[in-house]
């Protein structure tokens, strides 16, 4: 849909900024549709929902909600945000399935991030990084797979930077043969 979207409003290429599931959209996007991405930002994104890519206490707390929303759906509850609400959660317990051999595929520059916090395990987010031709790697401090919200100033400032510099992939080999 976003492919064809992009397509549609001839905006090809684009920037694209993906948080968890959008980042696996984006992903996705480079993957499936290369044509449609100049340079794509990710935080948070996951290949595959086993423990060896999210830590195990978000699985857990995400039943825990899914069965409270089936509890009030069973009751009879008919508020569409439930089903919904249903939806999103089975995404983290389900999806994605995305081979890290897909990666290769993805030619445009892409900057993965993530919190050292996160929900996404840290080694499953360098191993995005290492699967990737044309990648940096940001694992922000202290910070958790929601800092889009928490610290929206250091989030935006470093997606701008990426955005806006040519990319480029430095060797510290290189500089250092320079001196």
């Amino acid at each position: 849909d976003f492919a064809e979207l992009i397509e549609y409003l001839g905006m090809q290429p684009v920037d694209v900024v993906g948080q968890s599931d959008g980042g696996i959209i984006a992903l996705l996007l480079g993957i499936h549709h290369p044509g449609t991405i100049d340079k794509m930002a990710i935080m948070g994104a996951n290949l595959n929902p086993g423990p060896e890519a999210v830590n195990s206490w978000a699985p857990e707390w995400v039943r825990g909600k899914l069965a409270k929303v089936g509890d009030l759906i069973e009751s009879g509850d008919t508020r569409e945000v439930l089903k919904i609400a249903r939806k999103r959660l089975r995404l983290l317990l389900d999806h994605p399935n995305i081979s890290p051999d897909d990666l290769s595929q993805i030619e445009s520059p892409v900057l993965v991030m993530a919190g050292d916090r996160d929900i996404i395990r840290e080694e499953h987010t360098v191993d995005i990084y290492q699967n990737l031709k044309n990648a940096h790697l940001c694992i922000f401090p202290g910070r958790t797979h929601f800092m889009l919200f928490t610290d929206p100033e250091l989030f935006n400032s470093t997606i701008e930077r990426f955005m806006v510099n040519p990319f480029s992939m430095p060797s510290s080999q290189e500089i250092m043969s320079r001196w």
